[in-house]
């Protein structure tokens, strides 16, 4: 015979306190699964009941991510009747390309006097070379050079024998 006061093993469903994920990479997980569970969802919603769904979000590194129909957002961006606002974006657009070009023509003048300083560094390693008496050929050098170079070509004959 079953017993009539049965104990729960479980709690059951509960609801979560919804709030910000304190750690980075925990929220970085949570943030593609929930994606990808949402890009679900709107494809149920469009294969079962032919809705024209379009998802744009972004992540919290603010890369973008969309999903559905791009014909959507023209349809809608059509129907708005405040052009202002379309003023706006260009204008932050316009001004977000200004600060572009800025930073471009400044990496691009670093860029060229990098390479101008490449060429004197090659320039003086070309003088430093010939400055070293080893590097002269062989009639210019004196005779304590000489002896040198000699004693000094010996000692590597007896090294590469060991």
């Amino acid at each position: 015979m079953a017993s009539s006061s049965k104990t729960k093993k479980s709690k059951g469903r509960r609801n979560t306190e919804t709030k910000m994920l304190e750690k980075e990479i925990a929220r970085q997980v949570t943030f593609t699964k929930l994606s990808s569970n949402i890009v679900k969802q709107g494809n149920e919603l469009r294969t079962l009941y032919g809705a024209e769904i379009t998802l744009i979000f972004f992540s919290p590194e603010g890369q973008p991510f969309s999903y559905g129909d791009p014909s959507v957002i023209d349809r809608y961006l059509s129907d708005v009747k405040d052009t202002s606002e379309d003023a706006v974006v260009t204008a932050q657009c316009n001004a977000r390309i200004a600060e572009l070009n800025i930073e471009y023509n400044k990496a691009l003048k670093k860029l060229e006097a990098e390479k101008k300083r490449g060429k004197q560094l090659a320039e003086e390693r070309k003088d430093n070379n010939s400055k070293y008496w080893w590097d002269r050929p062989v009639d210019e050098l004196s005779l304590e050079q000489l002896e040198t170079l000699v004693l000094r070509l010996g000692e590597l004959k007896i090294q590469l024998k060991d």
